[in-house]
C-alpha cells in the first residue's frame, strides 16, 4: 500500500486516518482516498530499496508529485562486534593449563550445570583418590571476525591433573573475592615559591 505524506522540516508527516480542514470540516478515511490526500498536499512516498545485511542514512527530496526517498551505505565497522564476541567468549570460558573450560556445561540429560560450583567438588574428590576424569577443554578462536555457533572444532579431551583442579578452585576464588580497586594516584605536590630575599636596612651615615 502506497504510504501518503509531506515533506516538513526534513522528515515525514504522514495523512492521518481522519483529516480536519481549516475550516473545520473532519474528513473521515481520509488516508484511504489517494484523490484528496493529493488534494490536500499529501504526495506519494517512493523508499529506496535497501540490500539486507546493510546500514544506510537517508533523506527525503521532493518533486511535484512525489516524495522520494535517497539513501547512502554507512561503511560496516566489523571492530565493535569482533570486540563483543571476545568479551562473550571471557565470560563464558576460563583458562588453565588444559586449555579453556566452558562455564555452563550441557549434560546428557538437557540440564545445564555450573562447572565450578556443581561439577568440580566431584572431579577434585575422583582425581584425587587416583581416577582419571576425563575433561572437555577447548583452544580460543584465532579470530572473532564471525559469530560461532558450533565449538565442535574447538573442542579436546584432556585429563583432570591436580594444577588444572587447583586452577579451577582459583577461578571459583576469584569469581565470589573481587579484584581489589587501583589505587588512586597522588597529587602532585604544588610547586613551592621561591622566597623573597631579606632587605637589609643600610647604615645611617654620622
Amino acid at each position: 500500500m502506497t504510504e501518503y505524506a509531506k515533506l516538513e522540516n526534513g522528515g515525514l508527516t504522514y495523512a492521518p486516518t481522519n483529516y480536519t480542514t481549516e475550516d473545520g470540516r473532519t474528513i473521515i478515511n481520509f488516508d484511504k482516498d489517494p484523490e484528496i490526500m493529493l488534494e490536500f498536499g499529501y504526495k506519494p512516498v517512493v523508499r529506496a530499496e535497501r540490500e539486507p545485511g546493510k546500514q544506510y542514512s537517508s533523506e527525503w527530496t521532493e518533486t511535484e508529485t512525489q516524495i522520494i526517498e535517497v539513501i547512502t551505505e554507512i561503511p560496516y565497522d566489523p571492530q565493535p562486534d569482533i570486540d563483543r564476541r571476545e568479551r562473550e567468549f571471557d565470560e563464558q570460558f576460563f583458562i588453565t593449563s588444559l586449555g579453556y573450560i566452558r562455564r555452563n556445561v550441557h549434560m546428557a540429560d538437557g540440564s545445564v550445570k555450573d562447572f565450578l560450583s556443581d561439577l568440580l567438588p566431584a572431579i577434585a574428590l575422583a582425581t584425587s583418590s587416583g581416577m582419571q576424569v576425563p575433561i572437555l577443554a577447548y583452544n580460543k578462536p584465532q579470530s572473532f571476525e564471525e559469530e560461532i555457533y558450533d565449538w565442535t572444532p574447538y573442542q579436546h579431551s584432556e585429563v583432570a591433573t591436580a594444577q588444572f583442579i587447583q586452577e579451577c578452585f582459583a577461578t571459583l576464588s576469584n569469581d565470589f573475592i573481587p579484584a581489589p580497586p587501583e589505587p588512586e594516584p597522588e597529587p602532585e605536590p604544588e610547586p613551592e615559591e621561591p622566597e623573597e630575599p631579606e632587605e637589609q636596612e643600610e647604615p645611617e651615615e654620622e
